[in-house]
């Protein structure tokens, strides 16, 4: 893998529009060259980027690489016909068979470790919300769709029907709890997963993206990023699935909350990529020795979900603990590290 990726650094480092349509997409979690310069057409990006010719992008080719299909499957059939959001919700979960970090704000580290993901696709918009578990319990179901009725209902929609496999999603708890709150349920057949194709598929972009992402930064950063960061990969994923507008100008996050707001591309930044964030003394207004580093070096892991848009969560190299921080310089390209250290 190494090989390829050298091959294009000559590209990567010059400052060329080639150069900075490369930087958008991994920025924008490995998006479509095809999607970028949608984008660009309508204004969200530079332009000039329009006009630029599509690279290979070797962690693109690793990460997504499948099966070329012998023929179609059709069309997917309709559950439901939806005309607004939360009428009808598929989930589905997903196993990662490596263990997943845990992050913490303060306190000893944890040994729990993440092993699975609650999925939730709302039909109506596509809008996306991941849940992560550390087991496959009812329990932990449960408190995966409390969560997302709850940040549903913080952005005004209310959850009517879900569409789910058997699972944990036939035990009582989850069906009682469907019943008190006044919704319906579907179930596909027994092993037919294809009949909750619209989770499967979302499952599979997610995948496909987070781990795309991750090759790029343990390619680039291997003394600080491992695939056991795939939780927050996996998040990030789910966050540029719902912001970054498709081919029609149109994000899930508009058609999910009703409101027509595009979101700013220059919040988002590329997963796994050094954050050198600034001293906690100088952050609070306080002097500092003179001759002492102004800022610290940490990892990227995308959005804090509890705070504005422009609030990272960095993961600290010498503690492990994960923080949210605002006054921090993104290394997009990676070009602080050096990667024979």
């Amino acid at each position: 893998m190494a090989t390829i990726i050298e091959a294009d650094e000559e590209a990567l480092t010059g400052m060329t529009p080639l150069a900075e349509l490369k930087r958008w997409h991994y920025r924008l979690g490995h998006l479509s060259f095809q999607n970028l310069k949608v984008l660009a057409e309508h204004g969200i990006l530079p332009k000039r980027l329009a006009a630029v010719r599509n690279p290979k992008c070797a962690c693109c080719i690793y990460g997504k690489a499948h099966r070329t299909p012998k023929r179609s499957k059709g069309a997917q059939g309709t559950i439901k016909t939806t005309t607004r959001a939360g009428q009808c919700v598929s989930v589905d979960q997903m196993e990662s068979s490596s263990v997943g970090f845990i992050g913490q704000l303060k306190g000893k580290l944890t040994t729990k470790r993440y092993k699975y993901a609650t999925v939730f696709i709302d039909h109506y918009s596509r809008y996306t919300y991941v849940h992560l578990q550390s087991r496959l319990t009812s329990e932990e179901t449960m408190e995966a769709k409390k969560a997302f009725e709850a940040h549903a209902r913080s952005i005004g929609v209310g959850i009517e029907h879900y569409h789910a496999d058997n699972g944990r999603f036939a035990d009582n708890a989850f069906l009682n709890d469907v019943k008190r709150k006044g919704q319906s349920i579907s179930f596909c057949g027994v092993n037919a997963h294809w009949q909750n194709g619209i989770a499967e598929r979302m499952i599979r972009t997610l995948r496909e993206s987070a781990r795309t992402q991750l090759l790029h930064a343990v390619e680039r950063w291997p003394s600080a990023v491992t695939t056991h960061l795939w939780p927050y990969a996996l998040t990030y994923a789910a966050y540029l699935q719902n912001h970054v507008p498709n081919k029609k100008m149109k994000a899930p996050i508009n058609l999910f909350t009703g409101v027509d707001v595009t979101a700013n591309m220059k919040h988002m930044h590329a997963f796994g990529c050094p954050v050198y964030a600034l001293d906690s003394k100088l952050q609070a207004g306080k002097h500092l020795h003179n001759w002492r580093a102004r800022a610290r070096m940490g990892v990227n892991l995308g959005p804090s979900p509890r705070h504005a848009k422009t609030v990272s969560l960095v993961l600290s190299l010498q503690t492990g603990l994960v923080s949210p921080q605002f006054h921090i310089q993104h290394d997009e390209f990676f070009e602080s590290i050096d990667r024979d250290m």
